[in-house]
């Protein structure tokens, strides 16, 4: 997993949005994320996301199909890689941020911020550009079965506008029936569903264009996290001239562990030397 600068910048300012205004955009966000992981039980997620984020700690993994190093959390027991959230540092810093005053869980909005630090960076933007309209094209997509991938369209109303006439679809990576959405054609508040048939593990991109605005659903290739293990601290305490005990340095051993000293030489026997 290529830790990017960009992907950094993304995710450390990103700005949190109050949650009751989430309610419109929260499935592209949380749908992005379930699409990447196929291991990720969606039923679960929030509560194991929710419970484990703020005590679970970050390893080195990457994505097991394109090789490389990162930062990655194990939540629930699922692999979940951070999309060049920087170093371990920065991930304990944002805990300190989102986790509540006796660090057990997150608070209030601290679960979609965690889901910034997950998915990809396009999600990321096609979230933040709906909460900054609050409604418009909602375009959003459930990877199901191989090859299905269910895809779903609609417009909510912005200020007085309710409905937006389609001018032009761009499709990447699914083969979709004829005439899923038609240009010309008008789309509302009734949701539109059709099923398409993914075209191997590629990308999906999906771009909707309208006379009112336009909006894009991207669905990255699936990801299944790969540990790197590190090597293990040495932990054992040393014994200098003089008797002075020295404890490990390694951060990650237990600092308030008791030292257990190496056990003094055996003592040399008394007059055990030849006599006359």
């Amino acid at each position: 997993m290529k830790i990017n600068t960009t992907y950094s910048l993304i995710t450390l300012c990103i700005i949190s949005f109050s949650s009751h205004a989430l309610t419109v955009c929260d499935p592209i966000l949380e749908q992005g994320v379930y699409n990447t992981y196929k291991e990720v039980n969606k039923q679960a997620f929030k509560n194991k996301v929710v419970n484990e984020f703020c005590s679970s700690s970050s390893t080195s993994g990457g994505d097991s199909s394109s090789g490389g190093g990162g930062l990655s959390l194990n939540i629930g027991g699922w692999g979940i890689g951070l999309n060049g959230s920087g170093s371990r540092n920065q991930v304990n810093q944002k805990r300190n941020e989102v986790c509540n005053s006796n660090q057990s869980s997150l608070s209030d909005d601290g679960y979609h911020t965690v889901l910034t630090m997950i998915a990809d960076p396009n999600i990321i933007s096609a979230w933040t550009q709906c909460n900054k309209s609050q409604g418009g094209v909602i375009i959003n997509g459930d990877v199901r079965e191989s090859p299905q991938v269910d895809i779903s369209v609609k417009f909510t109303n912005i200020n007085n506008t309710y409905w937006a006439k389609i001018t032009s679809v761009q499709i990447k990576g699914l083969v979709c029936p004829p005439d899923y959405l038609r240009v010309g054609e008008q789309i509302d508040g009734n949701e539109k569903v059709f099923s398409c048939d993914r075209i191997g593990d590629e990308p999906i991109t999906i771009n909707i264009n309208t006379d009112v605005m336009g909006q894009r659903l991207y669905i990255p290739k699936p990801k299944q996290i790969a540990y790197v293990p590190e090597p293990q601290p040495n932990c054992e305490s040393t014994i200098q001239p003089g008797g002075v005990v020295l404890g490990p340095t390694d951060p990650r051993c237990n600092q308030n562990s008791p030292f257990k000293a190496p056990p003094p030489p055996a003592p040399v026997p008394f007059n055990t030397g030849r006599t006359n």
